[in-house]
């Protein structure tokens, strides 16, 4: 049997999946070729280490990969190649910690977050194993990812050892919200929230984007529709013209309405 003797060129090789078959070679190119855009945005996003951050921000502008990269980045402690040199390792989930990725309906999560996770994050090649029936990504380290339905009420989103929380589109009952701020101060941890604000002048408004004003534990991260690299600019203005007027100020810009 011959000798590696090329270790640098063997530990290339796993990271770029040249060893898995080409499905989960792709995902594993993907995860690691991730690159966050916008100072603003993704990238103030990931570098932060704010207590509580917000993408407030426009349809289809990035909100839910920025959300489930930076879940699986805390989680294992795998950073992308592009992030590498800024990425805050404070952030990365000690050993047995629990992490809840929340959403509006549980549906939701087949719809959206599972086809994305699919996509971009390498759960063979990271080790990680995900238990539909209870909904739980179970990673190496003892670190577990559950992904929580706000319909299944604030209750659920109870726990102990909880170090990191996103929510992915705004609660519209602030005691989920409230509930996971409270469980995150025992660990020192971590929540955010990733949404377009449909919901008129709600209770986020007043208790995280204009509260951003003045508390420093708080940070807003903003990006509209026509910055977006994932739409091309000219169909934006035909998107737009499907929703009624109220909404599309919401719906390009991120802003309150």
């Amino acid at each position: 049997m011959s000798n590696f003797n090329d270790l640098d060129g063997v530990i290339a090789g796993l990271r770029s999946g040249a060893f898995l078959d080409s499905v989960d070679g792709d995902v594993l190119k993907r995860y690691w070729g991730y690159q966050p855009w916008g100072e603003r945005f993704q990238i103030g996003f990931h570098k932060s280490t704010a207590r509580v951050r917000s993408i407030i921000a426009g349809n289809r502008c990035g909100k839910t990969i920025c959300a489930i990269m930076e879940t699986f980045i805390i989680a294992t402690g795998n950073i992308p190649d592009s992030m590498r040199a800024w990425y805050p390792k404070e952030k990365i989930a000690p050993p047995n910690s629990l992490i809840f990725f929340g959403t509006i309906k549980e549906d939701m999560h087949d719809e959206i977050a599972l086809p994305t996770i699919d996509k971009f994050i390498p759960l063979r090649a990271f080790g990680i194993r995900y238990v539909k029936t209870e909904r739980c990504f179970y990673c190496p380290n003892g670190v577990k990812i559950f992904l929580k339905s706000y319909e299944a009420g604030w209750e659920t989103f109870q726990g102990s050892g909880i170090w990191y929380v996103n929510l992915d589109e705004e609660p519209a009952d602030k005691k989920i919200y409230t509930e996971c701020l409270t469980r995150i101060l025992s660990t020192n941890g971590y929540i955010s929230l990733t949404f377009t604000p449909l919901n008129g002048y709600s209770w986020s408004f007043f208790d995280i984007f204009r509260a951003a004003e003045k508390d420093n534990s708080i940070k807003i991260f903003r990006a509209n529709m026509k910055e977006s690299p994932y739409l091309k600019k000219e169909d934006v203005e035909d998107m737009l013209k499907k929703y009624p007027a109220h909404e599309r100020k919401s719906r390009e810009c991120g802003d309150y309405t």
